[in-house]
């Protein structure tokens, strides 16, 4: 386990650690280095599962949504984002009558 969730205080069953560096960033659609947005204000925003083939231009295709944004961490160079399931979890307690299956991990 990434030492990361221990430090930043995360459960690893319900959040998603992704590294990113600014200033080493690349563009999906072409793979050359540009300076994306500052992450302030991206809070809410969707985390995607990407092929882990990437670079390969080959593996440019539709991610998955697996995790909500909902902060950056710039001395950890890392965003951080709540997995759908526990999103999915914490509505079906709420209402457990809405038609939302029991979550399973993916792991």
């Amino acid at each position: 386990m990434d030492k990361r969730f221990e430090e930043l205080g995360l459960d690893p069953q319900r959040h998603v650690i992704v590294q990113h560096r600014m200033k080493r960033a690349i563009h999906y659609s072409n793979i050359l280095r540009w300076r994306p947005p500052d992450p302030q204000g991206m809070s809410g925003g969707g985390m995607f599962a990407w092929d882990k083939a990437l670079p390969e231009m080959s593996a440019l295709r539709q991610p998955k949504l697996v995790a909500i944004l909902t902060e950056y961490h710039q001395h950890k160079n890392v965003f951080i984002g709540t997995r759908l399931s526990a999103h999915l979890m914490a509505i079906h307690k709420n209402d457990p009558t809405l038609p939302i299956a029991p979550v399973r991990s993916t792991k």
